[in-house]
């Protein structure tokens, strides 16, 4: 969508007709329920009811599948995995930034734009509450703080989940094998055997700390499966992020931890594999059909 130095969208002497923006969600609780002692804190960060109530207003959501939120694994709760006011803030703040360049490249957007146009608009989004809360922010900064129409909306459509995520739930055909070929290769389990102390002494931190989640899940139980890497870095990530890192855990622990999980996801999702066609297939398919 541009350049982040202010230059226009488009060279000179051509002007957009169209324009298609691709954005993630801004900032967000931890997706993994974490102790007791953390909830309340992370509560606090939640946009008020009434910010929430504004932020909706002009966007109509219609939900593909009211339930898939409780059934995927990465929905969270009434608080882990819910967009911030800090996160709303930076969508708001993203929408506007988009709306000056487009306005600077003028062409049929920008005057949709000037005019409070949104029937223009088309969104697709997850079906995640941070990715539609991220949007709805969003479309703020963009139009609706600045010609908000007395009675029409933008409609957020969901249908597409499943295309958009990489980690699907249930996954696709073949993809569970694909992604258990990665997981058990020599590349990953050699990385990870050096990764071996970090892990465990993170986890010891978190857990003595309360801050890993209810004891029925902590990894000293029984049984109880440990957080997976991706899970692990995330948590870090969302405590240093607001000041609530254990003393013990050093920033360079938090690199170290974030920067293996972001190894991972590479690693998951690199040509050589099958899983990217895997799990791409069923988008490609369609796009085509569409």
């Amino acid at each position: 969508m541009g350049r982040r130095d202010g230059a226009h969208m488009a060279p000179p002497k051509l002007v957009p007709r169209l324009v298609q923006l691709i954005h993630r969600h801004g900032d967000r609780t931890p997706i993994t329920k974490l102790g007791h002692s953390e909830r309340a804190f992370w509560r606090a960060q939640l946009p008020s009811a009434e910010a929430m109530r504004a932020v909706r207003a002009g966007t109509a959501v219609r939900l593909a599948r009211p339930d898939y939120v409780d059934q995927h694994s990465g929905g969270g709760d009434d608080v882990f995995g819910q967009l911030t006011a800090r996160g709303l803030q930076q969508m708001r703040q993203r929408g506007e930034d988009c709306r000056r360049e487009v306005l600077q490249a003028g062409g049929a957007p920008a005057l949709a734009l000037q005019r409070g146009d949104v029937s223009k608009i088309a969104v697709t989004c997850t079906e995640f509450n941070r990715t539609l809360l991220s949007v709805q922010g969003f479309l703020h900064g963009l139009v609706l703080d600045h010609s908000p129409p007395p009675s029409a909306h933008v409609t957020i459509g969901t249908r597409g989940t499943d295309l958009l995520v990489p980690d699907p739930e249930p996954r696709w055909p073949g993809q569970a094998e694909a992604e258990a070929a990665v997981w058990s290769s020599k590349e990953v389990l050699d990385r990870e055997a050096s990764l071996v102390e970090l892990r465990a002494r993170v986890m010891s931190v978190l857990e003595r700390e309360d801050q890993l989640g209810p004891p029925a899940a902590k990894p000293g139980t029984p049984g109880a499966p440990q957080p997976s890497w991706g899970r692990l870095a995330e948590i870090l990530k969302c405590l240093h992020a607001y000041d609530r890192l254990p003393s013990s855990i050093s920033p360079h622990d938090v690199d170290a931890v974030v920067g293996h999980g972001a190894w991972r996801w590479f690693t998951l999702l690199s040509p050589e594999h099958g899983v990217v066609r895997t799990a791409s297939a069923p988008a490609g398919r369609a796009l085509l059909e569409a």
